[in-house]
């Protein structure tokens, strides 16, 4: 009786998603709203269970070792509620509900604590509601988190951002070489011309990446200058035990972080390798 209750839930979850996804294909965020606003009042009632909802192999492993207390596959739900507080957070960020819109990204985030999809939309909110109470927490623990060097550079927009709005614009051009020192893009560089513009800064004459400035930005707002070394021994630790358990997927998808994050060329062939086995 206890299954088929279960899967009557899940049921019912199911195809409360698939509802909502049919307004999003029509846009119709208020429609999105409609649907999911019972549902996501059930699920707020076990957010308060310590139930968590990671979104892949390395997230749950990120869940169990790295959040500072015990954690167990049992807390694991076995339906996704992440994806309605996301999905709820865009619905409203797009009915220009951006307090709602930050209420459910900060309800995704307490899912999945390793998602960054989630902390980057809750903190641009934030700036864009000048909620910079506390943004540099999030930024911190973001940085904590990120386990793939776009988010990284995505994290060091956002403090860039923050940075500028504080008008500390120094750091701010700190962040913004940070940022396209891990994802070059050119958005990044008008935004580090248009702040040194506006400082009167020469960037002819100064680094932001030389050790003073980073010394300084780091000593300042604690926001981490490279990848979290945790995140690093975690994903290759997963990557050979899912290799030793043939689990080729979640193995390739661990080894790919930690090359990404590292750019350990020795990972290659091994990379190589798992693509070709799972193809099989």
């Amino acid at each position: 009786m206890k299954d088929n209750v279960i899967d009557f839930e899940a049921r019912y979850y199911l195809n409360k998603m698939d509802e909502a996804k049919s307004c999003l294909l029509n846009q119709d965020f208020r429609g999105i709203v409609n649907v999911l606003e019972d549902p996501c009042k059930k699920i707020d009632e076990l957010l308060e269970t310590e139930i968590y909802c990671p979104q892949n192999i390395f997230e749950q492993a990120v869940c169990l070792n790295l959040l500072g207390k015990e954690v167990y596959p049992r807390n694991f739900a076995r339906i996704n509620f992440y994806e309605f507080y996301k999905m709820m957070g865009a619905a409203f960020y797009n009915l220009g509900d951006k307090e709602k819109s930050k209420d459910y990204y900060e309800k995704a985030v307490k899912l999945d604590p390793a998602s960054l999809f989630a902390r980057i939309f809750e903190m641009k909110v934030s700036i864009e509601l000048n909620d910079f109470e506390d943004f540099l927490t999030k930024i911190q623990d973001a940085m904590y988190f990120a386990y793939y060097r776009s988010d990284m550079a995505k994290v060091y927009d956002l403090a860039g951002d923050y940075l500028v709005y504080k008008k500390d614009y120094e750091m701010a051009l700190v962040s913004y070489n940070l940022s396209n020192s891990y994802v070059l893009n050119d958005d990044m560089v008008t935004k580090i011309k248009e702040t040194a513009e506006k400082a009167e800064i020469d960037l002819n004459e100064k680094s932001f990446l030389a050790e003073d400035y980073m010394r300084k930005f780091y000593n300042t707002y604690k926001i981490a200058l490279m990848p979290n070394q945790n995140i690093e021994k975690l994903s290759l630790a997963v990557a050979k035990d899912a290799y030793k358990n043939k689990d080729w997927w979640a193995s390739k998808l661990c080894y790919e972080i930690n090359y990404d994050l590292t750019y350990d060329e020795s990972l290659l062939p091994i990379i190589d390798e798992l693509k070709e086995k799972c193809k099989k």
